[in-house]
């Protein structure tokens, strides 16, 4: 059987989570599935989804879009390192300072945004803090400096132990959420007013739908598309916590709104952003 065919998908209907039509202008949830089809999410160590806008960037006098060489960096690579991740702690290989900038290089060539071009001039290895799906983690990584000041910060490790480095976004509906390991249960902080800022008491309406991989969820479609078009909601965040049941805990599963980006999960000893909301 195809690998497309093997996915177990569901559509769940719990307690405040119902199916429903996805809103107008989103993807179907099985559609952000399938461009998650390969996501390993049982894979050890699992791969790192980071959700921090790279390259991080300090002090470089504006948004760089390109960069070239104005100097040699070092091929030689270096030796492994410990690395804590959220599913555990273990030992992986890093890459050359000229292979971490072949790859930066690669990524800034495939967006297409207004900025200016750097110059690298050299590289100095450190331990950086990425965001990631799962909470902070501290990665091996080469500050580029750049010519003029400032410095473009990429992982040290290889790629192959992420999942699309450099493209992931954080989701906005889903603000952040908290899963146990042992409960098929997820809490989400989401806003939970309708259009037009109407204030409601009761859970928003989501459709969820889970593979092995990842878990999707989306409000659901006001009744009427005239009654979405006419309102609006305000620009203020008002994002409250709201517990919906799963198929079984969340585990290693990515955590997905309804255009696909990814929501950061937390374990449920972990408290709340402070001043978040």
């Amino acid at each position: 059987m195809r690998r497309a065919l093997s996915l177990a998908v569901f559509l769940v209907t719990a307690p405040f989570a119902v199916t429903g039509d996805s809103r107008p202008g989103y993807p179907d949830p099985l559609t952000v599935i399938s461009q998650w089809s390969s996501f390993q999410a049982s894979r050890d160590p699992r791969p790192i989804l980071l959700v921090t806008a790279l390259p991080a960037q300090e002090k470089s006098g504006g948004i760089v879009i390109g960069v070239q060489l104005g100097g040699k960096l070092s091929e030689t690579v270096p030796a492994a390192s410990e690395v804590t991740l959220p599913d555990g702690v273990t030992t992986l290989p890093r890459v050359s300072a000229r292979n971490a900038f072949d790859e930066l290089r690669l990524h800034l060539d495939r967006k297409a945004a207004p900025g200016r071009m750097g110059t690298v001039v050299a590289a100095e290895s450190v331990i950086q803090e990425f965001q990631s799906d799962r909470g902070f983690v501290s990665l091996p990584a080469w500050k580029f400096q750049l010519a003029g000041g400032g410095a473009l910060v990429w992982p040290a490790l290889p790629s192959r132990f992420f999942w699309r480095l450099g493209s992931l976004s954080p989701s906005s509906t889903v603000v952040q959420a908290s899963a146990s390991r042992t409960l098929p249960q997820i809490t989400v902080w989401m806003d939970p007013r309708r259009g037009c800022g109407q204030r409601v008491t009761a859970p928003p309406n989501v459709r969820i739908t889970e593979s092995e991989n990842v878990v999707v969820i989306g409000k659901i479609a006001p009744r009427s598309r005239a009654e979405f078009s006419r309102c609006a909601m305000t620009a203020d965040l008002r994002a409250e916590a709201f517990t919906y049941e799963l198929s079984s805990p969340l585990g290693e599963r990515g955590l997905l709104d309804e255009l696909g980006n990814v929501a950061v999960v937390n374990d449920n000893n972990t408290p709340a952003l402070p001043g978040a909301f």
